[in-house]
């Protein structure tokens, strides 16, 4: 049936598609764009277009309104959205649009109205249920074998709405209704497996939508009961874990994981090699700007000044990490980790799928993570709530509608893994600083001014007031997370605000995961997913009262230097000096170079890898705990979801800490939440006394 507005001059969108007749279930927010086209012979402007909701409920709140006047296109549009809370009961509601002309002195008014209707359990699977010929009896049904098929939605109010069900799969005039059970439909059992699909219409046949252009359908397939067994027949039986409900949340874990994959320090070695050594086209929206960083690069004068290496190397680095710190949206976001994804999902799910998923995900909030609108909603209610430039009023627009998935706690562990150490060490000695004791390891130093690390490192020495010193570092470690760091450069910090609990409730977070582990796998048990749905909403709250001050911009800033600096350690020129062994397997290039420093200098002999992998899966963590909406969930499929899409990070973050600190986070006596600086002072000092 083909989908027309209700009159020619109007043109209602749900979620920017044309599809009348909407179903929205309570917890929906449902954004309605309302286009007027003025007839002939009138004026655009002399038109003043409004949306009425004569009927809607009081505890249904506008989340924002707005009208525009689109003069290209010859339309007025005005746009609402409206938040259903999730105790809602079952209401008609009505979208009136009215439009009147004012022009020359005369007032005339269109009008048209478009229906909506709320209805509770949407979201119910079709339930399939075998009947046997007794129960039949009592139903007051013919006496045989029947099946029972129903759907939550009726009780929900499509019985209220007088909605019309269309059955695909079985032939209505087979089904029979019993006078006990109005709500349900039965039919009598099929010899073969009949797979159904139940859609809704309404009284003048029109179908009705759920959450955009996709008309209301649920699926289910009936299966006749098995054939008894012979007596005496050996009866194999097994046990399976229990089947996973999938949230529409968890696709924020795909676009988490993709969106972290995209920043790795991999991923950055290439296209910083694609960009200064490459010959191939740059695309993307930075195009302009990275094919003039190639031009000048190549230029025989490029050198001139001694710093233009590494001011070209830091603007590239800014440039990769705008490219792809964002949330993950485009198919080609997803190809990296879909086969992966699928494993971990238990069924294959396409790139374009995803990105399907997570676009609808974010179409439910206004194009922005829930998170996000409930604090736009909450924090910012009285004020105007739309994004705007850095240098106007109201709210940032890239800090709302694309937030950057950065988290500090990357470099947290890159930083204790002695990265920054490592270079600070090497700047030292090029500027021929002897290193304090009677020996300078470093001493054979000799970089040659022929390649391009020489003057890489002499920008990043000139750079250093322009950089992040250690102890801007350090407070906001302590602000965020109230992790400590100890060294001759942050001698006596005096935090004003310190988030000491952050570190008991992460770590109560993953040693509850770590049991609910053990129970998912135990194929006797139904895990119990309330445990962890309690401590992700508190791991969540801690996380959002640390994000003030020089959030925004301290973890980015933090990022870009430490980048660049895995860069610089993973260039051939410090391989030569820096000999490591050549039989151990790295993730990455610039780990070598760590740890033969640390063997030179007699730091912590605990190898670079597990700093790394603290740093990049605790990252992956946090940031799903940070961004997802967890406030608003109480449900504790979506708290099973996300440990189980998580439990490689996971389980690879609590044995790293444990090979780090020595703390055991699965431990079932208790749970260690000991600064783990103070855990790797201990344990240098027992490798010192050795």
């Amino acid at each position: 049936m083909a989908k027309l507005p209700p009159k020619p001059n109007f043109r209602f969108l749900f979620r920017n598609e044309e599809a009348p007749n909407q179903l929205v279930a309570p917890g929906d927010t449902l954004p309605i764009t309302v286009e007027f086209t003025p007839p002939p012979a009138t004026k655009l402007d002399d038109w003043v277009l409004t949306l009425d909701t004569p009927t809607i409920p009081r505890n249904i709140s506008v989340v924002s309104q707005s009208t525009e006047v689109d003069a290209a296109a010859g339309v007025i549009r005005s746009t609402v959205s409206w938040t259903f809370p999730r105790d809602s009961n079952p209401v008609p509601l009505e979208v009136k649009a009215r439009a009147e002309d004012r022009g020359a002195g005369r007032i005339s008014e269109l009008t048209a109205a478009v229906p909506v209707f709320l209805v509770q359990n949407l979201d119910e699977a079709l339930q399939v249920t075998h009947v046997d010929e007794r129960a039949s009896e009592r139903l007051q049904l013919p006496r045989r074998s029947h099946v029972r098929i129903r759907h939550s939605g009726f009780a929900g109010g499509f019985n209220a709405f007088n909605f019309t069900p269309v059955w695909d799969g079985l032939d209505p005039a087979n089904l029979v209704k019993s006078p006990v059970e109005t709500e349900a439909f039965f039919l009598p059992m099929p010899a073969q497996p009949v797979p159904i699909a139940l859609s809704i219409e309404t009284q003048r046949g029109e179908p009705l939508y759920f959450r955009g252009d996709s008309a209301f359908a649920a699926q289910a397939l009936i299966e006749p009961p098995a054939t008894p067994r012979p007596p005496g027949e050996v009866v194999r039986v097994a046990l399976q874990r229990t089947n996973a409900v999938m949230t529409r949340d968890a696709v924020v874990n795909n676009a988490i994981r993709a969106s972290a994959q995209a920043m790795s320090s991999s991923r950055y070695f290439q296209f910083i090699d694609r960009v200064f050594c490459g010959d191939g086209p740059l695309a993307g929206p930075q195009q302009a700007r990275l094919a003039e960083l190639r031009q000048w690069s190549r230029q025989t004068d490029a050198y001139v000044g001694g710093v233009n290496a590494y001011e070209m190397l830091r603007t590239a680095t800014q440039v990769f990490l705008l490219m792809n710190c964002g949330v993950a949206l485009d198919a080609d976001a997803f190809r990296g980790t879909a086969d992966e994804d699928g494993a971990r999902l238990g069924e294959y799910v396409s790139p374009e799928e995803l990105s399907s998923r997570i676009r609808g995900y974010l179409d439910l909030s206004s194009g922005r993570l829930p998170y996000i609108q409930r604090i736009v909603d909450t924090a910012f209610s009285d004020r105007d709530g739309a994004s705007r430039g850095l240098l106007c009023h109201g709210l940032i627009a890239s800090r709302i509608d694309a937030p950057c998935l950065v988290e500090l706690f990357w470099s947290y562990w890159h930083e204790e893994g002695m990265l920054v150490q490592t270079l600070n060490a090497i700047s030292r000695r090029f500027q021929n600083v002897r290193a304090p004791g009677g020996r300078d390891p470093l001493a054979h130093l000799e970089i040659d001014p022929l390649r391009p690390l020489n003057g890489v490192l002499w920008g990043y020495i000139q750079d250093e007031w322009n950089r992040l010193s250690v102890q801007r570092r350090a407070y906001e470690y302590d602000h965020q997370y109230g992790l400590p760091i100890y060294g001759r450069a942050v001698p006596g910090l005096r935090p004003a605000d310190s988030r000491s609990k952050f570190l008991e409730a992460f770590h109560n977070l993953l040693h509850r995961t770590y049991v609910f582990y053990k129970e998912d796998s135990d194929t006797t048990v139904i895990a119990d997913g309330y445990p962890l749905l309690n401590s992700l909403r508190e791991v969540h709250l801690l996380l959002a009262q640390g994000a003030h001050n020089q959030f925004g911009d301290l973890p980015w800033t933090a990022r870009v230097e430490m980048l660049m600096q895995q860069w610089i350690l993973a260039r051939p020129e410090m391989r030569d000096f820096l000999q490591s062994r050549p039989m151990v397997p790295y993730t990455e290039r610039w780990m070598p170079a760590v740890d033969t420093m640390k063997s030179l200098q007699g730091w912590s002999d605990v190898t670079v890898t597990h700093f790394r992998d603290l740093g990049v899966y605790g990252e992956q963590i946090l940031l799903s705990v940070r961004w997802g909406d967890w406030i608003g969930i109480n449900d504790e499929n979506a708290a099973k979801n996300w440990a189980r899409y998580w439990r490689p990070e996971i389980q690879s973050y609590i044995h790293a800490y444990r090979a780090v600190t020595g703390a055991d986070l699965s431990n079932p006596e208790g749970v260690d939440f000991t600064p783990p600086s103070v855990h790797l002072r201990k344990r240098l000092a027992l490798q010192r006394a050795r």
